[in-house]
Parts: structure tokens; C-alpha cells; sequence
């Protein structure tokens, strides 16, 4: 009966140690949950709301940080913030990301992807290990390009791009770590395109588009 016990209690801390790893290990590319707001509208359901934290009596501009001269006709994406809630992010002309400091607001680092010859007008999203995914807005041949993005502090470093053009909003990411952006491919045209991040490459998981002449990538949907 004390041997069968023993067994018992081994196989049970056996199964415990299986979970712990199991759910412990967060998938590549999951949405951030260590953040106020790591994604346009906030979460993968785009419901735009945050936990009630009070309402500002006295509303006024405590710091600010000026990251380019002002476009007027230009709008660029909202600022999303990092896990922990330490910096800001946020896109703007010439595709360039910028880290800001929240407690001075200074700017941490400035990023450009491609070779800046579009802008970025949506929002990035932000992964569980603070991972950035961010695409531009581009026009021009070589096109800057759908890329994920590593904040190391002083600086910033680019993991991979992806040839994907005229970003149709931020990117989501899903439950099961898929990163989803719709745009332009370079070779597969208009759509809507689900990327497994691999740490230091993106796979292709699945494409979707309706489009208007279906022999015809470049046509829209």
C-alpha cells in the first residue's frame, strides 16, 4: 500500500511538471497581455475597452515628444504601448517606428523600415515576448515591407520582413500565435495573409482574398 502511495504521488507530480510546461511557454507571436494597449482597439475581438482605471479631472498636456516635422495631410497610426507599459510606439512618415519613453518622454530609438520610402499609417501589435509587428504603407519598389521588430533598449532591430505592401490596417494576433495583416503581397497580390512567427523567420500559414478578376493578382477584392 505504501509503494502503490508513493507511485501515486510521483505520477501526480509527474502530470503537475507536464502542465507547468505545457502552459507556461507562451506560442511565438502572442498579443501581449502584460500591456495597457498592445493592438489597435486593444484586443484580438477589436472591442476598444480597458479595465475602468478612473476619470481625469483636470485633462491637460503633462510632456509630448515631437518624432517628425507635422504632415497636415497626413494621418499615421495610434501609439500602442510595450509589456510592462515603460514606452509607447508609433508609426509616421518616412516608415518609421519610434520608441518613446513614458516616464520622460524622451525618444528611445527610431527605426525605419526598408528604405523609408513609405510611412506607416496603422497600428503595430505587440507580443507577448515584446515583439513588434509593424508594416508601411509603400508605393515604391523595393517596398519596406510587413516586418517583426526587437526593442533592445537603445536601439532597435529588424527580425524579418515579409514583401507585403499597402497595409490595410495594424495587424491582430490570435490565440494561437498567428499574426494576421491584409495588404498587398509583392508576388501574391491583394489579401488577407495569417503568418506563423518562427522566431527568426515568418511562415506563411494561410492567404485569403475575393478578387475582382481572379486570374488576376493584381486586381483588388
Amino acid at each position: 500500500m505504501r509503494q502503490l502511495r508513493h507511485n501515486s504521488v510521483t505520477a501526480t507530480l509527474a502530470l503537475f511538471s507536464m502542465l507547468a510546461i505545457v502552459t507556461g511557454v507562451p506560442a511565438l507571436g502572442q498579443l501581449s497581455a502584460d500591456s495597457w494597449w498592445p493592438k489597435f482597439q486593444r484586443d484580438p475581438q477589436n472591442t476598444g475597452r480597458a479595465p475602468a482605471i478612473g476619470i481625469a479631472t483636470d485633462a491637460h498636456i503633462s510632456a509630448f515628444a515631437q518624432l517628425s516635422p507635422p504632415i497636415p495631410t497626413e494621418n499615421h497610426a495610434t501609439p500602442v504601448f510595450a509589456p510592462g507599459n515603460s514606452r509607447l510606439y508609433i508609426g509616421g512618415p518616412n516608415s518609421r517606428l519610434s520608441a518613446v519613453h513614458l516616464d520622460t518622454f524622451t525618444v528611445a530609438w527610431q527605426l525605419t523600415l526598408g528604405d523609408g520610402t513609405g510611412a506607416i499609417f496603422h497600428t503595430p501589435a505587440i507580443a507577448a515576448d515584446g515583439s513588434i509587428f509593424v508594416g508601411a504603407w509603400d508605393n515604391q519598389a523595393p517596398f519596406d515591407g510587413f516586418s517583426k521588430v526587437r526593442d533592445d533598449g537603445d536601439h532597435a532591430t529588424i527580425v524579418w520582413t515579409v514583401p507585403l505592401r499597402r497595409m490595410l490596417a495594424g495587424p491582430t494576433i490570435t490565440d494561437d500565435g498567428l499574426v494576421v495583416i491584409g495588404g498587398r503581397h509583392d508576388t501574391l497580390g491583394w489579401g488577407y495573409f495569417a503568418f506563423r512567427d518562427a522566431g527568426e523567420t515568418a511562415e506563411l500559414s494561410w492567404s485569403a482574398a475575393i478578387r475582382a478578376n481572379p486570374n488576376d493578382p493584381a486586381s483588388t477584392g
